[in-house]
Parts: C-alpha cells; structure tokens; sequence
C-alpha cells in the first residue's frame, strides 16, 4: 500500500509524491512529520487540484472495469439487478466504486461546483 502526499499541488494536479509504507521508516523524523502534515491536511481540507485528481482516479478505475467488460457502468447496473450477472468481485468492486463517485459527487461538486 502506498502512502501518498502532496507535493506542490497549487500548480500542478499531477505532482503527487508516493512513499511506500515500507520505505516510511527509512525516512527522517522531519520527513516523517511532513508527510503525515500533507496526508492531514489533504484530508481535512483537500484543495481543488487533489480533488480532481481524486476524481480523476475514480473515473479511470471505472473506465477500465467498462473496457474490460464492453458495457457502461448503467448497462452493468441493470444487469446486475435483474439478476443476468453475477456479483462477482470484479463487479462488486466497480459497483463500490461507482458509490464512492456519487458520494464523492454529492459531497463536493455541490458546494464547488464551478470548480469541477
């Protein structure tokens, strides 16, 4: 599992830095500390860019279970609740992540919609 900070994310989405849990003990106790002061503050107050980079990531996740199966994430949905597919873990895990979207959508597009 990767430990992910932020790292100059007032300019660019996409400069993220990934620490390895298992590389975090390597690091120097001021290392350490700012690490976890970006993790906290990414989490607590996440800027525009970490949210839609967020968004970003969800969107790639389910676009690669929908290549993977040729069908949209609505055809899945109905297939699935009619009962002419299985709950795999495959589906199961793009059915969670299309509930995360939608809570992610609901919890921050409404209060910064201009931004997304």
């Amino acid at each position: 599992m990767d430990l992910i900070t932020s790292n100059n994310l007032q300019n660019k989405a996409e400069e993220v830095t990934s620490v390895k849990i298992t590389g975090f003990s390597s690091l120097s106790l001021a290392e350490k500390k700012q690490c976890i002061t970006e993790l906290s503050q990414a989490v607590i107050s996440p800027t525009i860019q970490q949210l839609q980079g967020q968004k970003q990531y969800l969107e790639a996740k389910i676009s690669n279970f929908e290549l993977k199966y040729q069908m949209s994430s609505d055809k899945m949905k109905e297939l699935l609740y009619s009962g002419k597919i299985n709950e795999t873990a495959d589906i199961c895990g793009w059915s969670i992540l299309l509930k995360i979207r939608g809570d992610f959508e609901s919890q921050y597009l409404t209060s910064r919609k201009s931004s997304f």
